[in-house]
């Protein structure tokens, strides 16, 4: 049975909340630079027009599933894209679903931003990139230094 997923916009207690996340994806980040790159996106810095945000994953509201920042910007090759960074999603024993509610929140968000593309830049580098070329979704993706999607 998989989990009744809620992609929302993430507040301040859910950043403390998703650190569990972050630290098991990148160790190597510590909870004051995670609580103040987030404090710096949930400030509502303004890009091209759109504020950015970060999105919490959750289900039940008591397990955080995943995260990601966000950030609208135009891009010469991809038109107005949604730039997603900072984004980790994990399932218990490797599910897949927590991972493709992410990248769904993702495209809705993108859609409701008027964007033509989606841009993703993983958490952890390229390891969940590699994994995630491994998905039946993936195809829907194509590689630049990230992944992009055309929204359609």
């Amino acid at each position: 049975m998989s989990a009744p997923f809620v992609a929302r916009e993430m507040t301040r207690q859910d950043a403390r909340r998703t650190f569990a996340l972050v630290e098991a994806v990148r160790p190597d980040i510590s909870l004051d630079a995670w609580l103040t790159h987030i404090d710096r996106v949930l400030a509502g810095a303004r890009t091209h027009g759109a504020v950015a945000g970060a999105i919490v994953l959750t289900a039940g509201d008591r397990y955080v599933y995943g995260a990601f920042t966000y950030s609208p910007w135009t891009t010469l090759a991809l038109g107005r894209t949604l730039m997603v960074d900072d984004f980790c999603a994990l399932g218990l024993a490797g599910e897949r679903a927590p991972v493709k509610a992410l990248f769904d929140a993702a495209d809705r968000l993108a859609v409701q931003q008027s964007c033509q593309s989606v841009c993703v830049k993983f958490l952890d580098g390229d390891r969940t990139e590699r994994a995630w070329h491994t998905h039946p979704d993936a195809a829907a993706y194509f590689p630049i230094p990230a992944l992009a999607k055309r929204i359609d």
